[in-house]
């Protein structure tokens, strides 16, 4: 016999047989396989009981007739009836005397064809009865023997009542083939079972991972899957669902007249449970005829939640923010004032204006204030309003549609607005924005929105705005040049970032941050000689480029390092360091508060540059008078002289 087809399949199966015939030829079937078999002898009325037994621990039962039939009713599991074929029939017959003419055939609920061949073969007469259940089986055996029938051919249960009536019994025997096609049947069955096992667990897997709600319903109405996607969005547990109709579960109006009406429908928006759903639904049909309905469901707040990850999650690497407010170094009381108002700041989600001269550091300020705020986890998307052309810029705050001008891409792009969307928008060197996006940023201020270029779809933005500028807006509000209402939307919050020469104190700290940074150890002999010998005119420098001059400064500083013991290199490079230095000793950087009258600004201004040639003269006062052209009596009163407004 053939065991190719069952060799590579695991599986218990159990055969509750009445005679052990059957279990031998069944058992040589699976030898040499991975079928694990359990034979069970059992009677027809005692078949029942044993099945449930062994329900849990086998995959298939095979039996015969009506003991296959009783047990179906009783087990969960498949049962497989061993047929009786006209080959089992005949080899009965065969074995029977000559003397017998008429021969009862009793079987389960079928006749067999091609007993009319039988009996010419072997010259007796076969008449047939089939019967349901075992009531019928004891009328078949008293028909049997009204029918004048000799011997009673059937299965244990049958040939027992015969007996019991005085007719001689054969026990019908299933052959090889009988058995083997049966097993085929089981083996293949449980297969497809196993294998529709693993497709509904794989549909139901899928189902439940879907971020969709699902609702699956039959002709009728009846749900059959309601996933946990669906349970979330209204707040039901499948078990109020399924096996329910569709029309007595509150999944909204929509869904009911969707069913009722068997339409397609796609993204039709829906209030439900203090949600907006989108919702689509699907007829189904099996060759124009309507077999059910799936219905998807999305939470559209949920939908923008994860569209702002996404966003987060494909542009955070370029556009996130690297300084806090421990990188902003300091020693001076209004800088550490300063930020501990911008820490304040932070927490709000306010617009903030940073104003202060190039290279004071308003950019490290802006970086800090996003990583202290509520949008830290967000991105920190940086556009310098002066360093993009006008043409340009708009496209790239607002994005555009695709074809939405000659030269853009086809898929159109993204604005700076949305790739901030739950992050901070810095918006550098603000005074720099042309008049006509001044509008178009007012509005995205006021109402939270935007549109892209070419585009007529209204996009819904959530970042926090931080500018900053080398201007005074103010001026450039009263000259015009600036919208005042957006001047007033943008300086919610303000911070004045202090020039170098206001916070000489900074100077030495900042040194040495640069240049250790840049491998000169603050140990280091060298070192120890650029404090001793510059300290004095880095601190009466007048650092019109703030701190990235003084970091350019220090880079040259620390090529004097690297020229180790070359004393040429060295003398040359110290020349130019003091020349550079020296250079702009000559000239003088005044501030002056512009609420003084004429009188005072100009006293002020005569007091600073008395105070800057002094401090060239390397605070010797004779040198300072002569170069003023001044007494030194008159020298010593111009400085002790308090200013008006104190």
């Amino acid at each position: 016999m053939e065991k190719t087809i069952f060799k590579d399949e695991e599986l218990t199966i159990a055969l509750i047989a009445t005679y052990p015939e059957m279990s031998k030829r069944l058992a040589e079937m699976v030898e040499g396989t991975k079928i694990k078999l359990v034979n069970i002898y059992a009677s027809f009325e005692q078949a029942m009981e044993e099945a449930k037994k062994i329900e849990n621990e086998v995959d298939i039962i095979l039996t015969r007739g009506g003991t296959g039939h009783m047990i179906k009713t009783a087990v969960s599991i498949p049962v497989i009836s061993i047929p009786i074929t006209p080959f089992d029939l005949t080899v009965s017959v065969s074995g029977l005397p000559p003397e017998v003419h008429r021969v009862a055939f009793v079987n389960y609920q079928r006749p067999i064809y091609g007993t009319d061949t039988i009996e010419r073969l072997f010259h007796k007469e076969i008449r047939q009865y089939q019967f349901t259940d075992k009531a019928d089986l004891q009328q078949t055996a008293v028909a049997a023997k009204a029918d004048a029938c000799e011997v009673v051919i059937g299965g244990a249960e049958g040939i027992s009542y015969a007996r019991s009536l005085g007719i001689q019994g054969v026990e019908i025997e299933s052959g090889q083939e009988a058995i083997f096609q049966a097993l085929s049947e089981a083996v293949e069955l449980i297969r497809v079972k196993r294998e529709e096992r693993k497709q509904a667990t794989r549909l139901r897997a899928a189902f439940n991972a879907l971020a969709e709600g699902i609702c699956i319903a039959d002709e009728c109405g009846e749900i059959s899957v309601f996933n946990p996607a669906a349970m979330r969005i209204f707040r039901l547990e499948d078990t109020e669902v399924v096996g329910r109709n569709i029309r007595d579960v509150a999944l909204g109006k929509l869904t009911a007249d969707a069913f009722e009406n068997r339409r397609v429908s796609h993204d039709q928006l829906e209030y439900v449970w203090n949600a907006v759903l989108d919702t689509n639904y699907l007829p189904i049909y099996i060759q124009n005829n309507f077999i059910g309905m799936v219905g998807t469901f999305q939470d559209v707040t949920r939908i923008q939640r994860l569209e702002g990850q996404i966003r987060q999650q494909l542009n955070q690497k370029g556009f996130k923010a690297k300084y806090t407010f421990r990188d902003i170094l300091t020693c001076n009381q209004e800088m550490e004032m300063l930020k501990a108002v911008a820490g304040l700041y932070a927490q709000t989600n306010s617009a903030v204006l940073i104003e202060g001269e190039s290279g004071t550091g308003k950019e490290l300020f802006a970086h800090s204030i996003h990583n202290a705020s509520p949008y830290a986890s967000g991105p920190f998307v940086t556009v310098n309003c002066a360093a993009i052309p006008e043409q340009l810029l708009e496209s790239e705050l607002f994005g555009y549609a695709p074809g939405a001008f000659t030269g853009a891409r086809r898929e159109g792009k993204q604005g700076l607005f949305e790739l901030a969307l739950n992050g901070t928008l810095f918006l550098d060197e603000i005074g720099e924005m042309p008049k006509y996006l001044q509008s178009r940023l007012l509005r995205v201020l006021q109402e939270k929105e935007i549109m892209r270029l070419g585009d007529n779809k209204i996009i819904s933005i959530n970042c926090r705005i931080i500018s900053a500028t080398n201007k005074d807006l103010s001026v450039l509000v009263s000259q015009g040049a600036f919208r005042e209402d957006l001047y007033y939307r943008l300086n919610i919050f303000s911070i004045k970032v202090p020039p170098l020469r206001e916070r000489r104190e900074d100077v030495s700290l900042l040194c040495e941050h640069f240049l250790q940074g840049m491998g000169v150890p603050q140990n280091s002999a060298f070192f120890q000689e650029m404090v001793n010998d510059w300290i004095c005119y880095l601190q009466d420098y007048a650092w019109r480029g703030n701190i990235r001059e003084l970091g350019s400064f220090c880079a040259r500083i620390a090529l004097l390092h690297t020229a180790g013991k070359n004393q040429r290199v060295r003398q040359y490079l110290k020349a130019i360091i003091k020349e550079y230095l020296n250079s702009t000793l000559d000239t003088v950087t005044l501030t002056l508060d512009t609420t003084l009258s004429l009188d005072d600004a100009m006293e002020d201004a005569q007091r600073q540059y008395i105070s800057a040639v002094l401090c060239k003269c390397q605070n010797n006062h004779s040198a300072a008078a002569r170069q003023l052209g001044i007494g030194r009596t008159t020298l010593w009163r111009r400085l002790e002289e308090k200013p008006r407004n104190e």
